[in-house]
């Protein structure tokens, strides 16, 4: 799952995104999980200036 905490940072205009894992309490000790992600920033007034990382 994706966890969003705004104004991670002493900036206001920081973002924190993380990826959790649902239920990991039920995994075995050691567990380990890779995980390929993307972000999209979309600026909705000009596609010309989103990214994407």
């Amino acid at each position: 799952k994706l966890l969003i905490f705004p104004n991670v940072r002493q900036n206001k205009s920081s973002l924190g995104l993380f990826l959790g894992i649902a239920d990991s309490s039920t995994q075995p000790d050691g567990w380990s999980v890779e995980a390929e992600h993307s972000l999209a920033v979309i600026n909705q007034l000009s596609k010309k200036i989103g990214t994407i990382k």
